[in-house]
């Protein structure tokens, strides 16, 4: 199975939710070796060296894109454009650790925190 999740708060200064997308990604991919996993990331000013401990996963992919923040919010929220297929392709399941992102095909778990 083809899983996605946005790991774009891993990037970065880790707040709170920071350390948690990052504990979360890190504690699957110690559990599953069997589904892959696609680390969706958008960061302007973040660096893709932040999801180093990652990388050496052969199970893991990472998709990392530098686009500022705002015009993606801004394109989503008006335009529900672009979608996560295009930036990563189709995925069986895609894991929303940030803003939903628009999604056409598979399902998707969305976690909600406080901020």
């Amino acid at each position: 199975m083809k899983i996605g999740i946005d790991a774009s708060r891993v990037v970065g200064e880790k707040t709170g939710f920071g350390i948690y997308a990052y504990q979360l990604i890190k504690h699957i991919l110690k559990i599953d070796k069997k589904n892959h996993y696609i680390l969706f990331c958008r960061s302007f000013r973040g660096n893709k060296n932040d999801l180093f401990d990652f990388a050496n996963n052969k199970n893991v992919t990472i998709k990392f894109f530098k686009i500022p923040g705002n015009i993606l919010r801004f394109s989503w929220g008006n335009l529900s454009f672009p979608t996560v297929e295009n930036f990563i392709g189709c995925v069986d399941i895609f894991h929303h650790l940030d803003i939903p992102i628009p999604q056409k095909k598979g399902k998707r778990v969305i976690t909600a925190y406080d901020t």
